[in-house]
Parts: C-alpha cells; sequence; structure tokens
C-alpha cells in the first residue's frame, strides 16, 4: 500500500520542474520569433526609410537646383530705343545696352532676361515687382522714393538739336514755336518745371525726323549723344545741328522700390559698374556710329 501523503510531494515537485521548463523552453521560443520577426521589421524599416531619404533628397537637391537657378537669373525690363540701344530682333534684346548687360552678366556668370514693353508699361512692372531692373531711367527728385537705384549707367549732357540754325540756351528755346520731347519722360518734367509752354511730346524718332524736316522754329529737347539718332535718315543726321549743353541728367538701373537684391543682382551690379568705371558704354556707342 502506498502511503500517498508520503509520496505527493515528490510528485508536486516533479510537475513544478517540467512545468517551468515547458514555461522556459516556450518563452524562449517566443523570445526567439519575436526577436527573428523584429529584426526582419527592422531590416524592412530602414530599408524603406533609406528609400524614403533618397527620394527626400532627390527632392530637396532638386527644388534646390531650381530656386539656385532662379536665383542666378537677371531680369531686365526696358522698351525699344533708337540710336542702336535697344531693338528686338527675332525676339531677340540686341543692341548697347543689351551687349553692355550680357558683358558683365557673363563676368558675374549669372543669366539674364530681357522684357521689352511700351516705356510706361516698363515702369508700372518694375515700380510693383521685385526682381525687375528697370532701364535707362533718369534719376529725379519725383522718381526718387518709387525706384532702388542699383547702378549708374551713364552721365547725359542735354541740348537742343535743329536742323537750321543753333539753339543754345533755355530762354532762346522758349521763343521758339516748338520744342519736342520724349513723352513722359524728365525732359518734359525739366521744361514743364522751366516754364515751357511750347512742349511737343513725341513716342518715336519718326515724329522728330518729320517735323525737323518740315517746320522751321523747332528743335528737339534730348541727348546731345542722340546726333546718331537717325540711322534711317542719314541726310538728317548730316544735317542735324547741336547746340550747346543746357543741363545735364544721370542715367540710372533700378529696382521698384520692393526689389530685393540677391547675391547674383550683387555680382551683377558689381561688373557693371566695373564696365561703367572703364568707360565700356562709350566704347560700345562708338562703334555703332
Amino acid at each position: 500500500m502506498i502511503d500517498s501523503q508520503k509520496d505527493r510531494p515528490r510528485t508536486d515537485l516533479y510537475l513544478h520542474v517540467r512545468l517551468l521548463l515547458n514555461a522556459t523552453i516556450t518563452t524562449a521560443l517566443v523570445s526567439y520569433q519575436i526577436q527573428k520577426l523584429s529584426a526582419s521589421l527592422l531590416e524592412s524599416f530602414v530599408n524603406k526609410l533609406r528609400a524614403s531619404a533618397w527620394v527626400f533628397s532627390f527632392i530637396v537637391a532638386a527644388s534646390l537646383s531650381t530656386v539656385s537657378i532662379a536665383d542666378q537669373t537677371i531680369r531686365l525690363i526696358s522698351t525699344e530705343m533708337s540710336a542702336g540701344l535697344l531693338s528686338l530682333d527675332n525676339n531677340r534684346a540686341e543692341g548697347i545696352y543689351p551687349d553692355l548687360f550680357r558683358e558683365a552678366a557673363e563676368r558675374a556668370n549669372v543669366n539674364i532676361e530681357f522684357r521689352v514693353v511700351p516705356w510706361l508699361r516698363a515702369i508700372a512692372e518694375a515700380k510693383k515687382s521685385h526682381d525687375y531692373l528697370l532701364f535707362p531711367l533718369t534719376r529725379t527728385i519725383e522718381r526718387e522714393r518709387f525706384f532702388s537705384w542699383q547702378g549708374l549707367l551713364r552721365k547725359d549732357p542735354l541740348c537742343f538739336i535743329t536742323l537750321s540754325g543753333t539753339v543754345n540756351s533755355l530762354e532762346h528755346a522758349k521763343g521758339l514755336k516748338r520744342i519736342l520731347v520724349w513723352a513722359q519722360t524728365s525732359h518734359q518734367t525739366f521744361l514743364k518745371e522751366q516754364g515751357f509752354t511750347n512742349l511737343v511730346p513725341i513716342s518715336d524718332e519718326a515724329q522728330a525726323v518729320d517735323v525737323l524736316s518740315k517746320r522751321y522754329s523747332s528743335a528737339w529737347y534730348t541727348s546731345c549723344l542722340e546726333d546718331s539718332a537717325f540711322p534711317n535718315h542719314p541726310d538728317i543726321k548730316r544735317a542735324a545741328v547741336l547746340g550747346n549743353v543746357v543741363a545735364y541728367e544721370t542715367i540710372w538701373i533700378a529696382g521698384g522700390s520692393n526689389f530685393k537684391p540677391t547675391a547674383a543682382s550683387e555680382r551683377f551690379m558689381a561688373e557693371l559698374s566695373r564696365l561703367y568705371n572703364e568707360g565700356r558704354l562709350d566704347e560700345l556707342s562708338a562703334s555703332v556710329k
């Protein structure tokens, strides 16, 4: 006869040990599976993270590249001008000013874009823009607060051009029947301030040729450098008579009051300033005469 009370402790101990062993083995197996699964998930996560990082880097690089290209472009706005200063040839800006600006851009390692529109529109767009540079703009008291004056282009002597006789003073010009001036320019404003009542605003060179060649007692108040302003009328050019210098004005390249300089625009203006000091604009002007 077995004494059950006596053998029970041994049986219970055996069962406890066996259960503990099974639990340990199960825990070890589960832990192994978890570690294996975790390693797999971790590897998958790392691979996805690397892929996402590559895509993100690509997007950022592309964005920075786009911004960099935009920041390296100088946007210039103006209008067509006579005397070889600026004209459009197959939608490409050509002339003395474009040549000057392209030289400056090459030196500064920047790109340039030209927008050529009617003058009043060019002024209006430049005033509102944060990146347009307007040229050639005469610096006046009235314009001072509306523009950010970036660089001096030239100093122009002003005089009266006629086809007969010579007009050497403002007082003499006041006695003529007609004084031609570029419409909506500093020339017109200046002569109005001097008391002129005989002004005839013009918008193109052909009007000046017509009036000066057909009507007496007329003169054109403009830059004395515009003795080359009749490229298609060599007879008018030869007959033109320049009076004495009666005034000077400074011609600038300027942004609107909201213009935001960039590293590229500052390099561009620095090179333009060097070209001004070298007299490059005068050299280019002389080459088209």
